[in-house]
């Protein structure tokens, strides 16, 4: 996972998302969304729209990451994208992000994408374009009806 979070910001999207395994209690793996890696599967499996899940997890965050591509260890600028073949080439390179302000305010109770923080939707534009797919549905919390159909 290129983009995990093993620090304080790992810490806090775990226990706001309570990313814990349900039987063990073991802490799963965090990190920013990678855009670059979410646009490379979407053209290999043909996706026209995604799910983008938990963005109430973010609220409290003054400044937000997405991942854009990668860049050789101490390079940053030298910005290469998703190779499908090994992996491994990931070893020698280091997520490359762009950074937006948070929202800092509840999308708990948001039930309409117009009313979610203007910072929120652009965050969520954001994403549609760098992975050139639409954002459909977008969950904002746990239950059931925590769930904005764009």
């Amino acid at each position: 996972m290129p983009s995990e979070l093993d620090d304080a910001t790992g810490k806090i999207l775990q226990d706001e998302g309570k990313e814990f395994g349900t039987v063990t209690g073991r802490p799963r793996r965090c990190g920013w969304f990678d855009a670059d890696l979410v646009s490379f599967t979407a053209k290999l499996n043909g996706f026209t729209e995604i799910a983008l899940t938990k963005l109430d997890v973010l609220d409290t965050l003054p400044k937000i990451k997405i991942g854009v591509g990668y860049h050789p260890h101490g390079q940053e600028g030298n910005l290469a994208h998703y190779w499908e073949g090994d992996a491994r080439w990931l070893e020698k390179y280091e997520p490359e992000y762009i950074e937006l302000d948070g929202w800092m305010q509840s999308t708990k109770d948001v039930r309409q994408f117009d009313r979610l923080p203007f910072q929120a939707q652009a965050y969520v534009h954001r994403i549609e374009e760098l992975v050139e797919t639409t954002v459909s549905i977008v969950s904002v919390g746990p239950e059931r009806n925590a769930t904005i159909v764009t």
